[in-house]
């Protein structure tokens, strides 16, 4: 497991919860933008710039991994523009504890060619969106 955090503190703290919980796992403290390797599944918390973030995980995403990120229900309508690709799935369920906020999984192409980005939140509707490829 890599943790990444730019905020040195931040960063810090995470160093010290790896160490008392006894993870395996190295922490970063930088960009995630910086790391070498793609990822099986990023998550993303606390985003400032969406769009700038969807487009920065998803080339850290390996093929047919997952970027996992809180959102809006606002955001989660211009996912499919964010991500940029060609086939997408959204289903929404109830986010226990929120109103206003849910949790969306973006998996990236992999054998298949197709994106998918799924919402767990309030609703419970299923929609499919075809965009065409944004770069």
């Amino acid at each position: 497991m890599t943790l990444a955090e730019s905020q040195g503190k931040k960063a810090a703290f995470l160093q010290e919860a790896v160490r008392v919980v006894g993870f395996e796992a190295v922490v970063h403290a930088g960009r995630a933008e910086e790391l070498p390797a793609a990822f099986e599944c990023i998550v993303l918390r606390a985003v400032d710039r969406m769009q700038d973030a969807v487009r920065r995980g998803l080339k850290l995403v390996s093929p047919g991994g997952w970027l996992v990120l809180m959102t809006s229900e606002a955001e989660m309508q211009k996912l499919p523009e964010f991500a940029g690709d060609s086939a997408f799935r959204i289903e929404k369920q109830a986010l226990p504890g929120s109103e206003r906020r849910l949790i969306a999984k973006i998996q990236v192409p992999g054998n298949s060619g197709f994106a998918v980005v799924e919402a767990c939140g309030e609703g419970a509707a299923e929609t499919r969106i075809s965009v065409p490829r944004g770069t």
